[in-house]
Formats: C-alpha cells, structure tokens, sequence
C-alpha cells in the first residue's frame, strides 16, 4: 500500500511539474465520443447571427493562431477560404444553412482554445450530472475548476 501511495506521489508530481503546454495537450486528449456529444451544446452556446468578411477573418485568424486549421476537415478549411474571397467581393451571406455550417465549424476551433476546452469540459460534466446546460459563465467556471483539478482527482 506504502509502494502506490508512493507510486501516486510521484506520478502527481511528475505531472504538476510538466511545462504548462504539455499540460494544456494532455486536457486536450477528451474522448471523441464525448466531444460529439457535447459539440452541439457547444454550438448553441456559441452565437452568429450574420456572416460578415470581420467575422470570418477573425474566424480563421484565430484558428491559424491556435492550430486548429490542421485539425479541420478539409472542407472546412476550403470553406472558410473561399468564404474570405466571396465576401471580400459580395458584402454579406444571409444563408441559415451556411450560418449554422459556420457555427459547427467555429465551435470546432473554440474548442481549441483554453477558454472553449472549458466551456467544452463544463458541458460534459453538466451532461453527465443530468443538469441543463445553461450559461456559458458557470460553464467556463466548472471546466477551469476540473481542469485545475489534481489528475488523479478528475473524471469525466
């Protein structure tokens, strides 16, 4: 007992004092099945109401700056492109199938992101707890709490 006691010890250290990058990529190593699930909730969460060319330049500025453009399908990615191109020429999209394509895909880079990967974790809990998944604050502030969690404490 006194040999995994020590054993858990050691493993708890050795995992507190990885870099803080390291750390980030093992949270980031969820069940694929679980982020199906939770993806939709994800969606609703994440709000666009209009397509504009800011939006989807902030949109894929954001995935280059997080490496989420390699993770996309690459439909995804050739949308997002060619989406650049026609509203730098057209204006405005108002198409609710490509809005909520658009959402899919932000949602998709959001949970990249440390903020989106805890958002994304506080719906799994919630889900899991049987509870409705209401605001994205008490979300946000359930995942920070989980993934500040010893790991051997936590599970999803």
């Amino acid at each position: 007992m006194l040999k995994n006691l020590l054993h858990y010890y050691l493993l708890g250290v050795i995992i507190i004092s990885l870099a803080s990058s390291l750390a980030a990529s093992l949270i980031h190593k969820i069940d694929s099945s679980l982020v199906r699930k939770a993806l939709p909730h994800l969606v609703g969460i994440l709000k666009i109401r209009e397509v504009s060319l800011n939006i989807i330049e902030s949109i894929f500025r954001k995935a280059a700056r997080l490496g989420a453009l390699k993770y996309l399908d690459p439909e995804e990615r050739s949308l997002l492109i060619a989406l650049r191109a026609f509203l730098k020429r057209y204006g405005k999209v108002r198409s609710e199938i490509l809005i909520k394509i658009l959402m899919r895909i932000y949602a998709k880079i959001e949970a990249h992101s440390l903020r989106g990967r805890a958002i994304l974790i506080g719906i799994l809990l919630r889900l899991r707890q049987g509870r409705d998944v209401e605001d994205p604050e008490v979300l946000l502030i359930e995942g920070l709490q989980f993934m500040n969690k010893p790991t051997q404490y936590r599970a999803l």
